[in-house]
């Protein structure tokens, strides 16, 4: 092995052990202190930057300004066709760190309730059936 090719798998694994670090740095804090507002899904397809499942895009309002997010799935989790069907154009509960709103996490399985300790409301409960 070349010095340029471990150079470049030192690298890549200091940028991945990086993102890791973050991922999980920001989901703590959001567990940790978060506020909740409701989210509008406004878009969903299937895919995206090497991710084969299915993403949701949503936005809220904070502060009269618009903070985006977004949500991937697996295709068990949801099918492309249910967000279309049963997702898209609905409001959903999103948590969102008050320093950082777009560390945001959209609410529509139960374990995303769960997380936070927040019971699923029942005017959700329909939501089952379609998203695991």
């Amino acid at each position: 092995m070349e010095k340029s090719q471990l150079a470049g798998i030192i690298i890549a694994l200091v940028l991945i052990g990086t993102g890791l670090i973050w991922a999980l740095s920001n989901k703590n804090k959001l567990l940790a202190v978060h506020k909740i507002t409701n989210a509008l899904v406004n878009d969903c397809y299937s895919g995206g930057r090497g991710y084969l499942g299915t993403t949701i895009l949503y936005k809220f309002a904070l502060d009269g300004k618009e903070v985006n997010g977004s949500a991937a799935f697996s295709y068990n989790a949801l099918n492309l066709s249910n967000a279309k069907a049963y997702i898209l154009g609905k409001t959903f509960p999103v948590v969102y760190d008050p320093q950082h709103p777009l560390n945001n996490l959209i609410l529509i399985r139960q374990k995303d309730f769960m997380q936070f300790s927040i019971p699923m409301p029942d005017s959700l409960r329909w939501l089952l059936k379609y998203v695991h």
